[in-house]
């Protein structure tokens, strides 16, 4: 079988890394690159047709709430000048560290 041009011989297993899905250039501008802000971005995370998320609304929900929570309490915060870190599980592409500050 020929998949991208590469040959997948007979009995090999193949693997869909289902965390580079929001990382293809072909569909979101530098794909490389976090972006809180991107524009225009397909999202994936929570699957879509007959497979999406039943808890996507649940988890949008909480996230609304913490991030309104949070800048009103600390009105100045923002993106600290540190580097942030990926979690190293390679099954689950979130960010460990993303360091903030108060300005």
């Amino acid at each position: 079988m020929q998949i991208e041009g590469e040959t997948i011989p007979k009995g090999h297993m193949i693997a869909a890394m289902l965390t580079a899905a929001n990382h293809d250039p072909a569909l979101n501008a530098r794909a490389d690159v976090f972006d809180i802000r991107r524009p225009g971005i397909k999202h994936f995370a929570f699957g879509g047709g007959a497979h999406r998320c039943l808890g996507a609304p649940l988890a949008r929900l909480e996230c609304e709430v913490l991030l309104q929570a949070m800048t009103t309490r600390w009105p100045g915060l923002r993106a600290a000048d540190r580097p942030f870190e990926y979690s190293p599980n390679p099954g689950f592409r979130g960010l460990a560290t993303y360091w903030l500050r108060q300005s």
